[in-house]
């Protein structure tokens, strides 16, 4: 955190979506270092807090990122027609990562397919196609 309190306000810049709507959450970039580590980026956002935060005097409430994440800033620049800051398409990357994740984990204990029925490579490949029939099904509903 006091790594992301030294960030000065002017180094804030309006996070936006993939669509190039921009969002109430601020984003900036620090580099953080930890005990035998060396140094990373942490993309930082941060958005107002609201009423429901009594006891709690921050003004922001705050989401990091540790990133090393390589971005292409040309291409996101050429789809939305203006310039986005780098770190948004960092963000970008991250939750499509983290979409996947939630995905697999869907497969893997929504349909029970975190253990094959036994040792035979044809048999637990039947298996998996159809548990992945199943999914695409449920989610297809």
């Amino acid at each position: 955190m006091e790594a992301i309190y030294c960030i000065p306000d002017n180094v804030w810049k309006p996070h936006c979506t993939i669509n190039g709507i921009k969002t109430d959450r601020e984003i900036a970039v620090t580099v953080h270092a930890m005990e035998n580590t060396g140094a990373f980026g942490l993309v930082v956002m941060r958005w107002e807090k609201g009423q429901m935060a009594l006891f709690d005097q921050r003004e922001y409430s705050y989401h990091a990122i540790a990133a090393n994440l390589a971005v292409d800033p040309e291409k996101v620049i050429l789809k939305h027609q203006e310039s986005i800051p780098e770190p948004c398409t960092a963000v970008w990357k991250y939750n499509e990562r983290a979409q996947m994740e939630n995905l697999i984990k869907e497969l893997k204990y929504g349909i029970g397919m975190n253990h094959m029925p036994c040792g035979e490579f044809e048999a637990n490949a039947l298996y998996f196609g159809i548990g992945i029939l199943t999914y695409n099904l449920m989610i297809a509903k």
